[in-house]
């Protein structure tokens, strides 16, 4: 994403989620204010009202170049 998606983000469908597997049901990255990269999960789930809303995760990325194999 370039500097002016900073602040920005998107999310896709993951196709391989199930409700057994736990996977998320989105995924996705987000730029910060400060230009530092996120990587998102966001998964759909419903309250005990019945409303349905997001449950979302924030990891930071690993560099390519630090992982050692």
């Amino acid at each position: 994403m370039a500097d002016d998606n900073k602040g920005k983000g998107f999310l896709f469908p993951n196709a391989k989620a199930t409700e057994e597997n736990k996977q998320p049901h989105l995924t996705g990255e987000l730029v910060t204010p400060k230009g530092e990269k996120v990587k998102v999960a966001a998964w759909t789930n419903k309250s005990k009202k019945g409303d349905e809303y997001l449950s979302l995760k924030a990891d930071t990325p690993q560099e390519q170049e630090n992982v050692p194999f």
